[in-house]
């Protein structure tokens, strides 16, 4: 892994010139973001080099997955990122637990040969489309953007904890979204149990479900069974921001995201 680390920081000492001369007209920042298929999920995560993408496909059923990880740069010809290089390794991990992961050596590792480069495009319905170099895949996928939601988020002085993590196995295409307003054992609290979508033209995770209500630690007898809405967004400064009244700004929770 150090030797190729080695080879792609020379690559990126090439191409440092070329990478800054396209950044001044497009650099392609549109591609940033986590994109999801059933199973399938991408993470492409734009760095000062280029890109660098990172794909996550498991069946549930066999327990088994694929991961692939490529190090691009924007082509602005082709309105595209090509990648460079290709590590793609296999995993087993238990469906109960499908975070535990063992992984494999890897089936590729290095840079691509000539003409077998892989290419990301976003089509024009907004989708992110993905062609191997190597083999077939991604063939017929069209992965759409999700967002970046994830993990646990706090305001302890507003007594405000959140954590959101991707549902996108079997039926469900969604964030579930766990949001508690009020300390447990306090006066009141509220625990929010929310299913959320990502909407790419507000940049805003949209969240509905029902609460439980507690009071002084016990739980209301009582429920109107209502439906809440919550709205999730980014603060400049990288902060995640609840939209109940006057905004409440939430910081990472460092202790609950591993």
């Amino acid at each position: 892994m150090k030797k190729l680390i080695s080879m792609i920081l020379a690559v990126i000492l090439v191409m440092a010139l070329a990478c800054t001369a396209m950044a001044e007209e497009t650099n392609g920042e549109k591609f940033d973001s986590v994109w999801a298929i059933q199973d399938v999920i991408v993470e492409i995560d734009q760095e000062e080099e280029g890109f660098r993408v990172l794909i996550i496909s498991k069946d549930f059923e066999e327990g088994k997955g694929t991961i692939w990880e490529y190090n691009c740069f924007y082509q602005e010809n082709v309105d595209a990122l090509v990648s460079m290089t290709t590590i793609k390794r296999g995993f087993t991990f238990n469906p109960e637990y499908p975070d535990d992961e063992t992984y494999e050596e890897p089936e590729r590792e290095g840079f691509d040969d000539d003409g077998k480069s892989t290419m990301f495009t976003i089509n024009e319905n907004g989708r992110l489309i993905w062609k191997d170099g190597y083999e077939n895949m991604g063939q017929d996928l069209e992965f759409i953007n999700i967002g970046r939601f994830g993990g646990s988020w706090k305001n302890e002085e507003e007594s405000v904890y959140t954590n959101i993590s991707w549902n996108g196995h079997d039926d469900a295409f969604y964030y579930d979204v766990y949001l508690q307003r009020g300390e447990s054992d306090s006066e009141s609290c509220a625990i929010f149990y929310m299913t959320g979508v990502y909407n790419e033209e507000t940049d805003k995770l949209e969240c509905t479900g029902p609460a439980v209500t507690y009071t002084n630690g016990e739980k209301d007898s009582t429920s109107d069974n209502e439906v809440y809405e919550a709205f999730f967004s980014w603060t400049e400064d990288g902060k995640l921001l609840f939209e109940a009244a006057n905004g409440i700004e939430l910081e990472a929770d460092f202790d609950n995201n591993g």
